[in-house]
């Protein structure tokens, strides 16, 4: 836990030449410094009052009774040089804007911040120039404005940012945190159950994941998209030394999913699999081994995440095992010859009973006002005293009840083949939004001739 009054609070006097930017490096990379550079930041929430996160996405100001100052000593980032390196930073208050939460259209995300005594696992840092970086994004990725504030319940200083993956822009998960690889762990032991067989490791000299996404279209692919512009590379949280686990990458529950494995290895052997626009996995033609079949898979944002690791070996018999470790210790100096992006995935993507019966529901109704839209359009048709009646009114109600009629059609078309695969980007799709376009259009046109 971070301890807010044990450390020294910023006052709003204070000097901003109390670290000089161009004095020697051996003068400001110390471990303790004992004039930190002074950062001013803003408050998440007004005076007296502090930060409930306990829903995360939508972080509350709630009033305290004895406020703690957010404004503490932290280890932050001098990105000055090529590889940034570790400052200790005085948050100050920003007196043009002393509180103001970020303008978030979706949800927010809370990053905590550790005092620089802390020797907990860092994944939050703020540069000089007062900068947000956290280790769930790259070091390129610009976090936009954030604040800071004291969570009411941990004592801890939080940093609230918006939450970058509801901007309307795909993100793709690692595994393991940013510059790490899957590797095999040396200390595992078949007989013993404790140790996992692989674990995220750093690896020496960094990692840089920059796919190629593609449409729903088959024969083409998108590779004029930029990373942290076009599409986001989310990291998993930074693992602790001493906690012994896989990954940190956590799959979405399910709710009475009894057959939900965890996260398995995509059978990239058995199928094609690349990422989409929308930041979902696929995988086609996959052989299904029980049906005999082939089949088309697919898994959202949430239920798959990408991988550096050496392709598995599903020979485990004792000779072959010997040979591979002899190929392996003779294939050179380099451990990641072999390694090579892959993806690991959850329960693949399934249609919500509620999305099913909102389909379907809409389906049924549309459907029974088609009927007695093609009934009355056969009335105005067959009976000649509705048209002598009214001529011009008649021509009028027969364009409008058939332009209905090819709206409601198409909008059953799209429900139902929505139910059975994905189909955006392909022409029967692109066809229909058009026909959908031009028919609300022409609703509000015949609605105004009427």
């Amino acid at each position: 836990l971070l301890i807010i009054n044990s450390t020294t609070l910023a006052n709003d006097d204070a000097d901003p030449n109390l670290t000089n930017p161009n004095t020697t490096p051996g003068g400001r990379i110390a471990n303790r410094l004992a004039e930190p550079a002074p950062v001013t930041v803003s408050k998440c929430c007004p005076e007296k009052q502090s930060l409930d996160v306990s829903n995360p996405r939508d972080p509350i100001c709630v009033d305290v009774q004895n406020e703690v100052s957010p404004f503490v000593q932290i280890k932050g980032l001098d990105l000055s040089s090529i590889h940034g390196r570790n400052i200790n930073i005085q948050l100050v208050k920003n007196k043009q804007q002393p509180f103001a939460m970020p303008p978030c259209f979706s949800d927010f995300e809370v990053h905590r911040i550790e005092a620089h005594e802390s020797e907990k696992v860092r994944d939050t840092w703020i540069t000089v120039k007062g900068e947000l970086v956290t280790s769930r994004y790259e070091a390129e990725f610009e976090h936009g404005e954030f604040c800071v504030d004291v969570d009411v319940k941990n004592s801890g200083v939080v940093a609230v940012m918006c939450d970058a993956c509801k901007k309307g822009i795909p993100c793709i998960n690692m595994c393991c945190p940013h510059g790490h690889a899957f590797q095999d762990n040396p200390d595992y032991d078949y007989n013993d159950p404790e140790p996992v067989y692989s674990m995220c490791k750093k690896k020496e000299g960094g990692l840089s994941y920059d796919p190629v996404l593609w449409d729903h279209n088959d024969k083409v692919f998108l590779d004029n998209w930029k990373k942290n512009k076009h599409f986001i590379i989310v990291g998993a949280k930074m693992i602790p030394e001493d906690k012994v686990v896989s990954h940190s990458f956590e799959c979405p529950t399910v709710p009475n999913n009894v057959l939900d494995e965890g996260l398995i290895r995509a059978p990239t052997d058995l199928g094609t699999f690349r990422v989409l626009i929308n930041g979902k996995l696929e995988g086609k033609d996959i052989f299904n081994m029980g049906t005999n079949e082939k089949e088309t898979k697919r898994w959202n944002t949430e239920s798959f995440c990408v991988v550096f690791a050496s392709p598995p070996d599903y020979d485990y018999g004792m000779e072959n095992e010997t040979l591979s470790n002899v190929s392996e210790t003779s294939t050179g100096t380099d451990p990641y010859a072999d390694f090579d992006f892959n993806y690991m995935t959850c329960h693949d993507e399934g249609i919500s009973w509620c999305e099913r019966f909102t389909s379907t529901f809409h389906t049924i109704l549309l459907s029974l006002s088609t009927v007695f839209l093609i009934v009355t359009l056969m009335v105005y048709v067959c009976e000649d005293t509705l048209r002598r009646t009214n001529p011009l009114f008649s021509k009028i109600t027969i364009g409008f009840i058939s332009n209905l009629i090819i709206c409601f059609i198409v909008l059953i078309d799209n429900y139902l083949q929505n139910l059975e695969e994905e189909r955006r980007e392909t022409m029967p799709c692109i066809l229909s939004g058009y026909m959908v376009l031009y028919s609300f259009l022409a609703f509000f046109f015949w609605i105004n001739t009427m």
